[in-house]
């Protein structure tokens, strides 16, 4: 015939970061055909899910799970990133349930800028008991009140207040 089959491997690099959806083009390395130039090969690139992190754009996003005395005292926690380094965060204060801490750099590589990093947004996830003891209970009022102050009086009477006096 006037075409043969031959077999070529073809190498080329997915940069990190590299988007889903990507297209790696490699020109002139399509099949021939008499009368005219060899095609281009097209690659997609698409990325797997990730048991722990999501991206979008360049940002990652993960929850990380708390105790309830570490949201309100502190705590200090470490994970692996996506790319194989281990990433510390911590906080002193009070943290919130579903509250953001946003990681400045510990996104993925940008394509335009390999060298520079999108973020990457924990959402904490704070982990409530099931159940408490009567114990447990009793101290957990003794530290911050039940909850029903005197502050609150007048609960449900509506208020006789023009907006001149707010």
């Amino acid at each position: 015939g006037l075409t043969e089959s031959a077999e070529k491997i073809l190498t080329f690099e997915v940069e990190p970061g590299m988007a889903d959806g990507h297209v790696i083009s490699l020109e002139n390395e399509g099949d021939e055909f008499i009368g005219q130039l060899p095609g281009h090969v097209n690659f997609r690139v698409s990325t797997l899910p990730h048991p722990t992190f999501t991206r979008k754009g360049d940002d990652l996003f993960m929850d990380l799970h708390i105790s309830l005395p570490e949201s309100l005292v502190e705590f200090r926690k470490s994970f692996v990133h996506v790319d194989g380094h281990k990433v510390k965060i911590s906080r002193k204060e009070v943290t919130k349930p579903f509250q953001v801490i946003r990681i400045i750099g510990e996104g993925m590589p940008l394509a335009s800028n390999p060298s520079r990093k999108g973020d990457l947004h924990v959402k904490v996830i704070v982990d409530f008991p099931r159940k408490l003891t009567q114990e447990q209970k009793d101290t957990v009022l003794q530290i911050f009140g039940s909850g029903s102050s005197k502050k609150r009086s007048g609960k449900g009477k509506k208020s006789k207040k023009s907006r001149d006096d707010l």
